[in-house]
C-alpha cells in the first residue's frame, strides 16, 4: 500500500480547502489536499466575495484574477416578475456615506464573481505550489488518531487502490453532509431546515428584459415563481435561480427536469420567447447550523462542515475562507515550534462565535425578505394578485414595495464583513477600551463599519508606502501574513528594543510609521494612520500573522503600567493557554 506522509492533510477540494492549503504553503507547511470528485465545481453556489474574502485573495495573489471575471454590482432590485412590475430597489449609491466608508475601509472591496471560476484560479495555483500535493478523485475512506499523529486510507476513485496518509494534523473541508464530521461524532447545533431551494444554472440576456443592469440581484415575488436571480460575474449572461420547492407536497428535486425547470424561469421571467440554456440543476436546504465542536484533538473542521448557511447574504463560502485563514498561522506556528499545541484550541473559540452570528444574520435575512414577496418559502395569500392589474395587486404591489428599504442589511453589511473580531480570546489581550458599536452608539452594527484597532479587531487599512521608495504605496494590510508586526508611531519606536530574550523565536517584525521628513520605515500616505489605530505618538499596537490586533499600548514602555510587550507575544502565540480547553457546547 502506498504511503504518504505530510504535516497537514486536507479533506475537502472546494473553495475552502484549496485556500487553506494556499494558505499554510504561504506559511512554509507543506500539505495533501484530496477531493473525491474528478473537477472544480460546475455548478456555483457563492456568488458573492466579500471584502475580507478579497483581501486574503489579495494576499494569496488571486485578487486581480478574480476582479477581472468579476462585477462591482451598485444594488439590487425587486421585481413582480423581470417583465412585469417593478417594486423598488436598494442601490449603494444611494447610500453615499456607505460608499465613501467602503473606500476607506478596504484596498479590496467585495465583488460577484462566480465559484466555478474561484475553484479553477485556487486549484490552478495550488497544483503549481510546491508546498501542495494536490489529489482529485481522491476520497477518504477511515481516520484514525492518536498523540502521535493521524493516519488517513484514501481512496484513488480511478484506480480502486488505497494508499495511507500519515499525517501531524487534518483539516475536514468536506462540505455539509460532511463524512468527516460524522466519522468523528460532532453534532450541528441550530433550528431544523425551514426550507428548500432548487438552484437552476442558466445562460441568458436576463437584462434585456430590465432597464437596469449589472445587479447583483434581481428578486421576484410572483407566486408562480417567487425567488431570486443571482449574477454570476462580469459576462451578465451566467446566473442562478433559486425558487423553492416543497417536499412536504411530495416534490423532489429530481422532479425538476429541463421543462419544469423552464415554466419556472419564464414565470419568474414574465416571457417564454428569451433564449435560455439551462447548464445545470441543484439543491439547496435552507438551513442555518454550526457544530458544537471545531476540533477534534489533531482534526479540524471548516467551511460548510463547520457550519450551514442559508444563502441570504453570502456569508457560508465567506465564512469558512475566513476561518481556515485563522487556523493557517496557528498551525504553522505549532509546526514551526515557536507556539506550543494548546494554541490550537483557539481556532474553535475564536471563529465559532463569527460562524454563530453570520448564521443567525442570515436566517434573519431569509425571514425578512418574505416581506417583499420575494420569498423563499411558501407564497403568501397577501400576494396572490400581485402580478395583475387589479386594486388588490396595487395595494400588493405597494405593500411589498415598501419593505425594501427594511433590507438594507441584508445587502450593505460592511460591519459584518470587516467589524467581527475576536474580543474574548484567551490570545488577545484587552486594553479597557469598548467596541465601536458602544463607543459610538451605531444603531446597526451590521450596516455600520467604525474602524479601529481594539484587540482582537481585524487591525484597519490605511495606505503606507517605503520611506525609500515614496511612489511605491499598497495597503498596510500587505505587512500581515508570516510574522507578528508591530506598529509605532513617532516615539513610539523605543517599544521596538524592549524584547525579552524568551521570546525571540516568535517572528516579530518591526515598523516605523511616520511622515516625510521624520525617521520612519513606513510613510503615512493619507496620514490617517494614528486616527485609526487609536495611539499616542508613543504607543504601539501588536498585529498578529492573520492581521488581528492582540495587543496594544497608548504610552511608551516606561509609561505603559498594562501587559508587557513580551508578554503580549507569549499570550498571542497560546503559552499562557491551558491544554485543550474546547467542550462541547450546550
Amino acid at each position: 500500500m502506498t504511503r504518504l506522509e505530510t504535516p497537514v492533510l486536507i479533506v475537502g477540494g472546494g473553495p475552502v480547502g484549496l485556500s487553506t492549503a494556499l494558505h499554510l504553503a504561504a506559511q512554509g507547511i507543506d500539505s495533501v489536499l484530496i477531493e473525491k470528485h474528478s473537477t472544480t465545481a460546475q455548478h456555483p453556489k457563492a456568488s458573492y466575495f466579500n471584502a475580507r474574502t478579497m483581501e486574503l485573495l489579495r494576499e494569496l495573489g488571486l485578487a486581480d484574477e478574480v476582479y477581472a471575471t468579476a462585477l462591482l454590482a451598485p444594488g439590487v432590485s425587486f421585481y413582480t416578475r423581470l417583465r412585469g412590475y417593478k417594486l423598488g430597489g436598494l442601490d449603494a449609491g444611494d447610500f453615499p456615506d456607505f460608499v465613501n466608508a467602503v473606500l476607506a475601509a478596504t484596498a479590496a472591496p467585495g465583488c460577484i464573481s462566480s465559484q466555478i471560476v474561484l475553484e479553477a484560479l485556487l486549484k490552478k495555483f495550488a497544483e503549481q505550489d510546491a508546498h501542495i500535493k494536490v489529489l482529485f478523485e481522491h476520497e477518504k475512506v477511515a481516520l484514525e488518531q492518536d498523540e502521535h499523529g493521524v493516519r488517513t486510507t484514501v481512496r484513488d476513485r480511478q484506480s480502486g487502490e488505497d494508499l495511507v496518509v500519515e499525517s501531524a494534523y487534518v483539516i475536514a473541508c468536506d462540505g455539509v453532509r460532511s463524512a468527516t464530521r460524522q466519522e468523528l461524532g460532532h453534532t450541528m447545533i441550530g433550528p431544523p431546515a425551514f426550507g428548500h431551494l432548487i438552484n437552476m444554472y442558466i445562460e441568458a440576456d436576463l437584462e434585456s428584459l430590465v432597464d437596469e443592469s449589472e445587479q447583483a440581484l434581481y428578486w421576484i415575488a410572483t407566486p408562480e415563481a417567487p425567488g431570486v436571480f443571482i449574477g454570476l460575474g462580469g459576462d451578465r449572461r451566467h446566473w442562478c435561480f433559486n425558487t423553492p420547492y416543497f417536499p412536504e407536497k411530495g416534490e423532489r428535486p429530481e422532479d425538476f427536469d429541463e421543462a419544469r425547470c423552464l415554466a419556472k424561469l419564464h414565470a419568474a421571467m414574465g416571457t417564454a420567447t428569451l433564449p435560455i440554456d439551462l447548464l445545470a440543476v441543484g439543491e439547496w436546504v435552507l438551513c442555518g447550523q454550526v457544530v458544537d465542536r471545531y476540533r477534534s484533538d489533531r482534526v479540524f473542521l471548516g467551511g460548510d462542515a463547520a457550519h450551514s448557511n442559508i444563502p441570504t447574504g453570502g456569508f457560508g463560502f465567506n465564512t469558512g475562507m475566513q476561518e481556515t485563514h485563522n487556523l493557517a498561522w496557528k498551525l504553522a506556528a505549532v509546526l514551526h515550534g515557536w507556539a506550543p499545541p494548546a494554541l490550537l484550541d483557539t481556532y474553535h473559540d475564536e471563529r465559532r462565535p463569527v460562524a454563530l452570528f453570520n448564521v443567525e444574520k442570515s436566517r434573519e435575512n431569509a425571514v425578512n425578505i418574505q416581506e417583499t414577496g420575494a420569498t423563499l418559502g411558501e407564497p403568501s395569500r397577501d400576494n396572490d394578485e400581485i402580478d395583475r392589474d387589479t386594486d388588490r395587486g396595487q395595494a400588493q404591489r405597494t405593500a411589498r414595495a415598501s419593505a425594501i428599504a427594511r433590507q438594507k442589511s441584508h445587502f450593505l453589511f460592511l460591519g459584518q464583513e470587516l467589524g467581527y473580531g475576536y474580543w474574548d480570546s484567551p490570545i488577545v489581550v484587552p486594553d479597557g477600551t469598548r467596541h465601536y458599536v458602544d463607543e459610538h452608539d451605531v444603531e446597526d452594527p451590521v450596516f455600520t463599519y467604525i474602524p479601529n484597532a481594539r484587540p482582537g479587531a481585524r487591525a484597519p487599512h490605511c495606505m503606507v508606502a517605503p520611506a525609500a521608495d515614496p511612489q511605491t504605496t499598497h495597503s498596510i494590510l500587505a505587512l500581515y501574513d508570516t510574522h507578528f508586526v508591530l506598529l509605532t508611531y513617532g516615539a513610539g519606536g523605543a517599544w521596538a528594543t524592549t524584547r525579552r530574550e524568551d521570546v525571540l523565536n516568535i517572528p516579530l517584525r518591526s515598523y516605523r510609521i511616520g511622515v516625510a521628513g521624520e525617521p520612519c520605515d513606513l510613510l503615512d500616505v493619507e496620514h490617517r494612520w494614528n486616527a485609526l489605530y487609536g495611539i499616542a505618538d508613543a504607543g504601539a499596537v501588536l498585529v498578529r500573522p492573520d492581521g488581528h490586533v492582540c495587543w496594544r499600548a497608548f504610552g511608551g514602555p516606561a509609561a505603559h503600567d498594562g501587559v508587557a510587550l513580551s508578554d503580549a507575544l507569549a499570550i498571542a502565540v497560546g503559552r499562557h493557554v491551558t491544554a485543550t480547553r474546547v467542550r462541547e457546547e450546550d
